[in-house]
């Protein structure tokens, strides 16, 4: 197997190559091409583009990569962050979980010292990381278009199996092609496979009009996509187990494994909380870490030093508290923007509304004070700045609703949950308290004595909220949510 590292780096490489694209026009034509010439096949995670989204887009790649005759590049779903400085800046916690899990093989390359002082692991994102920003930047120097014709793509989406833009005329030959923000303007995507543990969002086509035997697995239950992937590598016999009594691989075979292990269990773990997280965890997703963890062992007996020191709690602590502290150097509006979704529906009238929410793994009074800062402000408490910076957000995304879901460990040291929703003209006051009726008791909602507002009107509909039931997070949430404007409850986040 080739390590890791390499078959990014090989992606990068691929994105120069790129034949000369198949437009709308020519797209009957490029079933003949041959499949060194025929592009590469992006595979995409949603555009929340965490640690889940973005590990199970590299895993997806590098193992069906290896099973067939096209090149996969796996693209992190960020419009607007080059690989590199932002990268890093924007989601510390897989730059983290990336460097641990390659350490062993990045070190001689980036670390001449032996030490990170930060460049280091800059160098490794922009060196083998591909998001949607740099495929932008690369289609524009490598392709002038018209405004009639746009790029024809295939592509795999994994932790999602519905882009925002999708093609309005249903017929069999116009399901699953759509696009994502970023590349609407210049590119369509036929989705030609897909492996999520979200609701069917009815977008992508039957598994036997899918080409070259490739997966249709939209299963809901596991708590990490990465888990889905792992069982679907073991099912295709992608990554095999050491048969017993074999001989051992050799170290540099078990450092490869290592890497590939560390890098899934980073994604699985931080999803189901060292898989401890009440209500996450499935069998999936147990046994996926039971299979990686027994390669990092096959690959400690076979003397490899990437094995050598394995700890998986230590591991999982180092990933996460990144992630607890990826906030710190964020703006408010970056806060809002780094684990966010939203959803246009169709009301029962044929209005179209969009929704969306932002999670966010700290306290509103955090965000609150934050906001209170930026704007130079003494007082820690006013709301005021916060809501100023989260209806500009909301404005630029062309919200009618936003809502903002915090997830925190107290001082006291329990799980809790916030939800604040705000509509933000009056066409949404009804669907907001029949939100608040209908969803109070099952997400467990208790106004929140230190912001009363329970469907304030002076500021627009605005509900802030405990949310007792800590178990449910946006996966629960933004159904009910939805629910309200549809009249239909899609389960989809």
């Amino acid at each position: 197997m080739t390590g890791l590292l390499p078959f990014l780096k090989q992606t990068w490489r691929q994105l120069l190559a790129l034949p000369a694209p198949r437009t709308s026009t020519t797209a009957a034509a490029a079933s003949s091409l041959s499949p060194i010439t025929k592009s590469p096949i992006f595979v995409l995670g949603n555009q929340s583009a965490d640690l889940d989204s973005i590990i199970s887009a590299i895993l997806y790649s590098y193992f069906f990569s290896r099973a067939g005759n096209r090149a996969h590049v796996p693209l992190v779903n960020l419009l607007d962050v080059p690989s590199g400085t932002e990268l890093r800046r924007l989601r510390p916690e897989f730059a983290c979980a990336f460097e641990l899990a390659t350490s062993s093989r990045a070190e001689t390359a980036h670390y001449p010292s032996g030490k990170d002082d930060g460049d280091g692991a800059v160098r490794l994102l922009h060196e083998h990381i591909v998001t949607v920003a740099d495929l932008r930047e690369q289609l524009l120097s490598s392709w002038q278009s018209d405004n009639n014709t746009k790029l024809e793509l295939d592509a795999v989406l994994v932790d999602w199996n519905k882009p925002p833009h999708v093609e309005t005329k249903k017929t069999p030959r116009t399901r699953g092609r759509g696009s994502v923000e970023g590349l609407h303007d210049l590119a369509t995507f036929s989705v030609i496979g897909c492996i999520d543990h979200h609701a069917d969002e009815d977008f992508v086509p039957p598994a036997e009009d899918l080409p070259d035997d490739n997966p249709r697995i939209i299963e809901l239950g596991p708590g990490s996509c990465t888990s889905l992937i792992i069982r679907e590598v073991q099912r295709r016999r992608l990554w095999p187990s050491q048969r017993p009594g074999a001989s051992s691989t050799s170290p540099e075979q078990g450092d490869i494994n290592v890497e590939i292990a560390k890098l899934a269990l980073a994604a699985i773990l931080i999803d189901t909380g060292n898989l401890t997280a009440e209500g996450k965890v499935t069998d999936v997703d147990r046994d996926a870490v039971s299979f990686l963890s027994q390669k990092i062992s096959e690959a400690r007996e076979s003397g490899s030093s990437a094995a050598t020191t394995w700890n998986q709690k230590a591991f999982f602590d180092e990933v996460q508290d990144a992630k607890a502290h990826s906030l710190d150097w964020l703006t408010v509006d970056e806060i809002l923007g780094r684990d966010y979704k939203d959803w246009t529906e169709s009301t029962a009238s044929g209005e179209k509304v969009t929704i969306g929410i932002a999670s966010i793994v700290r306290p509103l009074s955090w965000i609150i004070s934050k906001a209170n800062e930026e704007d130079g402000l003494r007082t820690r408490e006013g709301l005021r700045p916060m809501l100023d910076k989260l209806r500009q957000f909301a404005q630029r995304k062309g919200l009618d609703a936003v809502s903002v879901m915090t997830a925190f460990t107290s001082d006291e040291g329990q799980f809790e949950r916030e939800l604040l929703v705000w509509g933000l003209h009056d066409g949404c006051i009804k669907q907001l308290e029949n939100f608040a009726e209908t969803s109070r008791g099952e997400l467990g909602l208790e106004q929140w004595s230190q912001f009363p507002f329970d469907g304030c009107r002076e500021i627009g509909t605005l509900y802030i909220w405990r949310q007792l039931s800590v178990r449910n997070s946006r996966k629960q949430v933004a159904p009910l949510l939805r629910k309200v404007y549809t009249g239909s409850r899609s389960t989809y986040i």
